[in-house]
């Protein structure tokens, strides 16, 4: 177990406990007057990385869902879903190199949808180490979630 104390300039105190079981990760928030704010789960595969994530009230009320995809041990996809209705749908590709060249998200309310997508250009130096990185990015209303398969 392992204790995190984050105080902010205006006094605001913030403890973060760090609990680990058999593939899985416990945080648990606590505000200042020692109540637990939320706890987040997450759930891990054997090489550690994050399968599902998630969020629960101090009573144990889901209020937040997200389910990670890889792809040759890279994420390409994150879904998610937070009560009330909101979706949140990360995608992400990656160049020959490994490094992320483009990531967008969609963002859902009811049939509200927005895109949001960040274009990566990278310039590598002789050793292939990344040596500037330009992003661009673009955002609009879109008609549909499903813009792309990855199934």
């Amino acid at each position: 177990m392992i204790e995190k104390k984050t105080v902010s300039k205006g006094g605001l105190e913030i403890r973060t406990v760090y609990s680990y079981g058999d593939k899985t990760r416990t945080l648990t928030h606590y505000s200042s007057d020692g109540s637990i704010s939320y706890i987040g789960t997450e759930y891990l595969d054997e090489d550690g990385k994050m399968l599902k994530g998630v969020i629960t009230t101090a009573d144990g009320e889901v209020t937040d869902t997200t389910t990670m995809y890889y792809e040759n041990d890279l994420l390409v996809k994150s879904i998610r879903e937070r009560a009330g209705g909101f979706v949140n749908t990360f995608n992400l590709e990656y160049n020959n190199l490994g490094d992320k060249s483009m990531e967008y998200n969609i963002f859902s309310i009811g049939k509200v949808n927005r895109l949001i997508a960040n274009f990566y250009d990278i310039e590598y130096n002789e050793d292939l180490l990344p040596e500037t990185v330009t992003i661009y990015r673009v955002q609009s209303p879109i008609a549909e979630e499903n813009i792309r398969d990855y199934q």
